[in-house]
């Protein structure tokens, strides 16, 4: 994958250096920079926004948890007991029971999300090494193919059956 990704943009800078009128070499190559330069920009910033999205998730479940849900338990279960009390006093129990295990529910729910968002945090940084390197073949093989692209497509041109190189031109190939 990293080898069709470096030659989609290799394809890129290609047809950006054909726009621009300037099909020499190192233009290509630096214009090869140009655009690994601002795709890592990006990626480092939505990672960047993920990552912090995620540690906020993390430290806001909780406080959710304390300072919402369980007001709130105690709040509906305070009004239950009074309108239930004046019923039969034998359901308060049943309704503290309930309460009980409803709360005891969220907290489980939140904290299995929380330790979804650490798992999810964790994976994407032990994926990083695999990552750098899928990177790195891909900025060689966009380099390789901007490089040396007259002389591929020369020898694509001569290789290629004729039925698939009118193709090639009529769609505009590389």
């Amino acid at each position: 994958m990293p080898f069709l990704f470096g030659s989609l943009i290799a394809w890129l800078v290609i047809w950006l250096s054909g726009k621009l009128h300037c099909s020499h070499k190192l233009f290509r190559i630096g214009l090869s920079v140009l655009v690994y330069g601002i795709i890592g920009l990006l990626v480092t910033l939505a990672a960047a926004k993920g990552v912090s999205g995620i540690t906020a998730l993390i430290q806001w479940l909780p406080k959710l948890y304390e300072n919402k849900l369980l007001p709130l338990a105690t709040m509906v279960y305070d009004w239950f007991a009074e309108k239930i009390h004046l019923l039969d006093p034998a359901l308060i129990n049943a309704l503290e029971m309930l309460l009980e295990s409803i709360l005891s529910g969220l907290k489980n729910l939140i904290s299995y999300l929380s330790g979804i968002a650490v798992d999810l945090v964790s994976g994407v940084a032990t994926g990083v090494p695999n990552l750098i390197l899928s990177l790195l073949a891909m900025i060689f093989s966009t380099v390789f193919v901007v490089g040396d692209y007259e002389r591929i497509a020369a020898f694509a041109g001569t290789n290629t059956p004729i039925r698939q190189r009118r193709f090639s031109t009529i769609s505009g190939s590389i």
